[in-house]
């Protein structure tokens, strides 16, 4: 036979407990303090686009070392742990390809995949036959929408083939 119990009723401190309002989720105030560290208007729409999208698809964000109460750098993770993007120092997105090439991505298939981003932005080209290399492009040059959104497509082509 079980025992019903009851929980006490919640008590509110303050003159009027309707002014308490829930705090922001952690991971909305480092968005906004990283934005918010970003000089360019430009650079800053990039990468609100780029951190809300990963949000969106629960990735992994992973804020770099702190100056002055900021992040200068997001990792941006797959599910597998491997880094997908960088934001780095606030100014340029870095492509990675660890994840790509631990889920047997040759390199032609990498190759397509530079090709495709130097489309979106000359300054993603790269030569993929050296393996430390990263494709690498100012934020600025994600600030248009179609642009943000043709890089995010790539994106996700790539996580399609890791989550399968």
């Amino acid at each position: 036979m079980s025992r019903l119990c009851s929980l006490p009723e919640p008590v509110f401190y303050g003159p009027d407990s309707d002014e308490i309002r829930p705090r922001k989720p952690r991971w909305r105030r480092k968005r906004e303090a990283f934005i918010k560290g970003i000089r360019s208007a430009d650079a800053a729409r990039a990468a609100g686009g780029l951190l809300i999208w990963a949000e969106g698809k629960r990735l992994r964000l992973d804020y770099g070392p702190k100056k002055k109460d900021r992040a200068k750098t997001v990792g941006i993770k797959t599910p597998g742990g491997d880094w997908l993007f960088r934001i780095k120092e606030q100014r340029v997105v870095r492509m990675s390809f660890q994840a790509l090439r631990h889920h047997h991505w040759d390199e032609e298939r990498i190759s397509r995949l530079v090709k495709d981003l130097a489309k979106i932005d000359e300054r993603f080209a790269t030569d993929t036959k050296n393996r430390s290399a990263r494709p690498e492009a100012p934020l600025e040059a994600l600030a248009q929408d179609s642009k943000r959104e043709d890089f995010l497509a790539l994106m996700e082509q790539a996580l399609e083939t890791l989550a399968s």
